[in-house]
């Protein structure tokens, strides 16, 4: 289960389940740093919103951080973090 808040940095994210991401181009999901939203896919597999999930923090801490990552780094790291974490039995949800 994805939480609808995360915090990324100190920064708290709401996280949004629409029909369409982005209207202009598609995307499994998209973050907007100035407004504080991450929005995803509602139609996809569980999984793939988990993916895209990372993938979109992973583009938060890029920023936050001023690493400069390509997209296609952050695809690869957000699949490799994402089976470590389903492997290892570490799951998303909101905080006990």
């Amino acid at each position: 289960m994805i939480p609808d808040r995360l915090m990324i940095g100190g920064h708290e994210f709401q996280v949004e389940f629409v029909e369409v991401v982005n209207k202009h181009v598609s995307r499994r999901a998209e973050i907007d740093h100035l407004a504080g939203k991450i929005r995803i896919d509602a139609s996809m597999m569980a999984s793939r919103q988990e993916e895209s999930l990372l993938h979109e923090v992973l583009h938060e801490l890029d920023q936050q951080c001023h690493v400069g990552l390509s997209e296609e780094d952050l695809w690869r790291l957000a699949e490799g973090l994402y089976a470590v974490l389903k492997v290892n039995g570490i799951q998303f949800g909101p905080k006990g």
